[in-house]
């Protein structure tokens, strides 16, 4: 399994804040967001041509090419490879 997440420690200020030095609230946070989650198998697929089989679980907020979602799988096992 492996997802994408993005976190900010500060956020600009809409555009109807006003910009005066006097009320400054300092930074904001902002949460984490996950921007995907895969569920993949690499038993499955063996070969390049059968790659896309490794694939079990695809969700994001977007809609998603399958060149995108295998670019993500080979990140993560890219990933899983390196920590081993």
């Amino acid at each position: 399994m492996y997802g994408s997440s993005t976190a900010s420690t500060s956020s600009p200020k809409p555009a109807h804040a006003a910009s005066s030095s006097s009320s400054s609230s300092g930074p904001t946070t902002t949460l984490a967001t996950l921007g995907y989650f895969c569920i993949y198998n690499p038993d499955f697929g063996l070969t390049d041509e059968t790659q896309h089989e490794q694939l079990l679980y695809y969700v994001a907020r977007k809609t998603v090419s399958i060149d995108a979602k295998m670019r993500n799988i080979g990140l993560a096992q890219g990933l899983v490879n390196f920590a081993r």
